[in-house]
């Protein structure tokens, strides 16, 4: 599995959330977003193939981006926390959203749910995300947003240092 032979590293989450903040936010805030990170973790190591990690999270923002309803400012949260055994992300917009009979095709391969396609979704998008969390022994699933509108999508991932 071509996934699995990229090298990973043990991190901590402190470092990842800190990466995914200096690689977005120049970017979200230039767009009208008002991009928070709640990071609930104290002590949480991961072990990741960071850039792998970090297109998750890019993926995952860029479909925000996408899907933010005109006229509105894109709020966009990620909430970290961790347990004994995982450290669970949050990424929760503002924007279209979902139907959540479709949470669970959004992660299929070229599935899309803009059918007029006017947009220039591929589609891959999160399939890609499924298929790297998946090889990091975690899971990801969809849910209701948070917010009024828009789509959270969740992901876990095992610790290192297990309580």
């Amino acid at each position: 599995d071509k996934a699995d032979s990229t090298e990973k590293t043990i991190v901590s989450v402190k470092q990842l959330i800190s990466a995914v903040d200096s690689y977005y936010r120049d970017d979200l805030e230039r767009v009208n977003c008002n991009f928070v990170i709640e990071d609930n973790t104290s002590d949480a190591m991961i072990i990741i193939n960071k850039s792998d990690m970090l297109r998750v999270f890019g993926n995952v923002i860029s479909n925000s981006t996408k899907h933010q309803l005109e006229g509105q400012p894109l709020e966009l949260l990620i909430e970290v926390s961790q347990s004994n055994y995982e450290v669970s992300f949050r990424i929760s917009d503002n924007g279209e959203g979902v139907p959540p009979d479709q949470h669970r095709k959004i992660f299929e391969p070229l599935y899309t749910t803009d059918e007029s396609r006017s947009k220039s979704v591929s589609g891959l998008g999160l399939s890609i995300c499924k298929d790297i969390i998946d090889a990091h022994s975690g899971r990801i699933y969809a849910q209701k947003s948070k917010f009024e509108t828009g789509l959270t999508i969740c992901f876990t991932l095992p610790r290192a240092n297990r309580k």
